[in-house]
């Protein structure tokens, strides 16, 4: 009886153990996601090249933005 205890204590560790770092990791989604909007960037198929240009410095400064967000 005292082993099935001890077991039952450790389960209830390891899933407290296991809800905290759900918790973590949700957290850090919900920031990922947050940040998610400012990283769209429009899509410049068929457009002039000039939009291509423009698209492409947006790239850029989104990806420097996530690369930031990511390394915080």
């Amino acid at each position: 009886m005292h082993e099935l205890q001890e077991v039952e204590q450790l389960l209830a560790e390891r899933q407290t153990e296991l809800l905290e770092r759900v918790r973590v990791e949700r957290e850090e989604i919900e920031r990922i996601e947050r940040g998610r909007d400012a990283l769209d960037v429009v899509d410049p198929f068929g457009q002039p090249l000039a939009v291509y240009r423009a698209s492409r410095d947006e790239l850029k400064a989104a990806l420097s933005r996530l690369v930031a967000q990511l390394t915080r």
